[in-house]
């Protein structure tokens, strides 16, 4: 089986193809003949799938500034399936007093490798298929390095792939109060990260609804499908940001910081209030007012920083840290001893 062709190498296919066509190509010739689409092409079977990415692709080139001209058939003007498409050569020359040195290029296109594993990865792919089309003026001394901004969730890069294309995934997901995780099929909308933790923005197909998932829940690998989901989906991404915005302007916890701790510059972007000093509290603590999304994951940050937090309110948070500082002495209070 062929390995799958990653976005920008189609699309870069597909603008070479475009502009050395100088009648322009057909759909049926694209989808036939040019990398990326060909692999997938099957005579005689539909091709909405590849119908639906090549307009994906067209908007992709055209927010890169390419414009693409469209011919339409003189037998049947504003058929579709007749129309030609062709990118001309001259439009993608950059203006004269617009160069790149070899060393510039190749810090250019190590900075799009270092994004392609973050959020901003479809905008990285697109650079980087750009920076293709100036040339190989690389400089031969960064061989060799090729940096990367990665997170700590293994779900992370396949849902990002998966957002890029719409498609559908699967995933086993552990909430907190389930005692076995439950399988989820979701249209993934969008990764955001909040209050330091990566969280998914879907849409839930079995409870039809908006959902948001915690990555560092997602117990297996995520299932990417080839099935595509109705883009119209993404505008749900808008409402459930500001539902969350909102949540979590409503829960606050008042919480001691150790004054020069780790844990004052943690939270304290979180803060809707500057650190101050309280009456009746220990020396060098500070009260700080933490907004928050989900009460266990505060509590699980809170306690990586031991004595330099103490949680004055709300009661749910306090009681789920000492829950958790209990659990933790059980289970190194327990252990087989060694010898």
């Amino acid at each position: 089986m062929a390995a799958p062709v990653s976005s920008e190498e189609r699309l870069f296919s597909l603008l070479l193809a475009l502009s050395a066509a100088r009648n322009g190509l057909s759909r049926a010739e694209i989808f036939e003949f040019v990398h990326g689409y060909s692999e997938r092409f099957v005579h005689g079977e539909s091709q909405a799938n590849m119908e639906r990415q090549f307009e994906r692709d067209k908007e992709a080139l055209r927010a890169l500034g390419i414009q693409i001209e469209t011919i339409d058939s003189p037998d049947e003007p504003g058929n579709n399936q007749k129309a030609r498409y062709r990118v001309q050569p001259e439009t993608l020359s950059l203006p004269p007093e617009t160069r790149f040195t070899g060393l510039e290029l190749s810090l250019l296109r190590l900075a799009t490798y270092a994004w392609r594993d973050s959020l901003n990865e479809p905008d990285a792919r697109r650079a980087a298929m750009k920076l293709n089309s100036l040339g190989d003026n690389f400089d031969s001394s960064m061989l060799g390095v090729n940096p990367r901004i990665t997170t700590h969730d293994q779900s992370f890069t396949p849902l990002s792939a998966a957002i890029a294309d719409h498609n559908t995934v699967e995933f086993d997901y552990q909430k907190p109060s389930d005692a076995e995780p439950a399988r989820r099929l979701v249209a993934p909308l969008a990764l955001e990260k909040l209050d330091g933790r990566w969280n998914l923005i879907a849409y839930d197909y079995d409870r039809a609804a908006p959902r948001v998932f915690l990555l560092s829940r997602i117990t297996s690998s995520v299932k990417i499908s080839t099935m595509e989901y109705d883009v119209e989906l993404l505008e749900l991404t808008a409402q459930t940001l500001q539902d969350l915005n909102e949540l979590r302007a409503k829960n606050i916890a008042d919480v001691l910081v150790a004054v020069g701790s780790e844990a004052l510059a943690r939270f304290e972007p979180m803060s809707d209030m500057s650190p101050s000093f309280i009456e009746g509290a220990e020396a060098g603590m500070k009260l700080m007012r933490i907004h928050f999304l989900d009460a266990l994951v505060l509590a699980e940050d809170l306690i990586a920083y031991g004595a330099d937090v103490q949680v004055l309110s709300p009661p749910e948070v306090r009681e789920r840290v000492i829950a958790l500082l209990q659990d933790i002495y059980e289970n190194h209070s327990t252990g087989a001893a060694y010898g």
